[in-house]
């Protein structure tokens, strides 16, 4: 009998961190799109040529801590500085500086307040714990850590909420 209870257990516990990390996807899906439409709209106000690319290219890259938007800003400056529109009568460098900026901002607002929202709503985390956990995984294990705290904070999640409702095989 003890052997059935511990394999309902472990299904059930495979069930909710499934479950869990088909919201996160969900929400990191919600996250690219959102990112996506908030930049081809800067990229149009800009004038920058290949809007539509650069935007995708940036929602993608949003999904990859730290170097992903930085690589996307970066290439953004590039066409920006190099496609020959100019938005101002400015330099075509400085309305890159300026363009650089937005995605600067703006990435610091969807990163902080944002995707936390999304994914805590998707995920039923508080978005404070994904914060915590992301700030924390990338101060033990770096680039790694950020990527896979939310996966291990929904798997912890998990096993302790059938630790809590009267499941205590493990």
């Amino acid at each position: 009998m003890g052997n059935k209870s511990v394999r309902n257990n472990q299904m059930s516990l495979e069930r909710k961190i499934a479950g869990s990390l088909t919201g996160y996807i969900k929400g990191q899906a919600i996250i690219v799109i959102l990112n996506s439409i908030i930049f081809l709209f800067i990229l149009n106000i800009f004038k920058v040529r290949f809007a539509l690319f650069l935007a995708l290219l940036t929602g993608i890259l949003s999904t990859v801590p730290i170097i992903g938007m930085g690589t996307a800003a970066l290439i953004a400056f590039l066409v920006s500085v190099f496609d020959g529109r100019q938005l101002l009568f400015i330099p075509p460098f400085f309305e890159g500086i300026m363009l650089l900026a937005v995605y600067l901002i703006l990435n610091q607002i969807i990163d902080l307040i944002i995707s936390p929202l999304i994914i805590g709503k998707t995920t039923g985390i508080s978005p404070l714990a994904l914060f915590l956990s992301v700030l924390i995984g990338s101060l033990l294990f770096g680039i790694a850590g950020m990527v896979l705290a939310i996966p291990v904070l929904i798997a912890i999640k998990s096993f302790l909420e059938l630790g809590n409702n009267g499941h205590n095989s493990y």
